[in-house]
């Protein structure tokens, strides 16, 4: 979990750094937001696992950092991305069926492992803001490009959001050992490479 938090202090240092005083996109800051979020809750994670409980106590209020940050996310791609990408055209259904088909695996076997290694069902309500932001994530991944040129921009970034969710998805349900050590690091990783790629990104087609 250490690792996480290094990860999101460098994300929501970078992210001040870029949003507070120069003029960014919704979309932008709305990450920025959410990166905000989850450091909140893993701050209070690390102190909780250190101070008072084990991380297999269940549930407690530094999941709500991450679930924020999920929700923060998937608002970004709702409110702020999707419209510009997919008009709704019935050319485009089949990749809108195939992120709802990853979207609805990814929750499947998260709930099928949570309850088999027993992780509590109060799991599900942690994931299920990651479902919804898979969607979208992996719908930009592979939906054509437009016009603008947005879609190639931010494949990077995409990618990045779905790993996200991959592997948060999998520290949260199997957080101890090798593989969870595993986890934990490609989670900081993500998390500290989120907003420069998307800065990246987003700097080549918002003028």
């Amino acid at each position: 979990m250490i690792v996480q938090l290094v990860g999101a202090l460098v994300a929501a240092a970078y992210g001040a750094a870029t949003t507070i005083t120069k003029r960014v996109p919704l979309f932008y800051r709305i990450i920025f937001f959410a990166l905000a979020t989850y450091l909140t809750g893993c701050a209070y994670t690390v102190l909780y696992e250190l101070l008072w409980q084990p991380a297999e106590a269940g549930f407690h209020v530094g999941y709500l950092g991450t679930m924020g940050m999920f929700f923060f996310l998937f608002s970004s791609y709702y409110g702020a991305m999707d419209s510009l990408v997919d008009g709704g055209q019935a050319e485009l259904r089949k990749y809108r069926l195939a992120a709802l088909a990853a979207a609805l695996v990814f929750f499947a076997g998260a709930l099928a492992l949570t309850l088999w290694l027993d992780r509590g069902l109060w799991l599900v309500l942690v994931v299920t803001p990651m479902a919804a932001t898979l969607y979208f994530a992996v719908k930009h991944l592979i939906i054509p490009d437009v016009e603008d040129g947005i879609i190639r921009v931010m494949r990077s970034y995409n990618a990045i959001v779905a790993a996200l969710c991959l592997c948060m998805a999998a520290s949260l349900l199997v957080p101890d050992g090798p593989f969870g050590m595993a986890f934990d690091a490609c989670v900081g990783v993500l998390l500290a490479a989120c907003l420069p790629v998307a800065r990246a990104g987003v700097c080549k087609w918002f003028i």
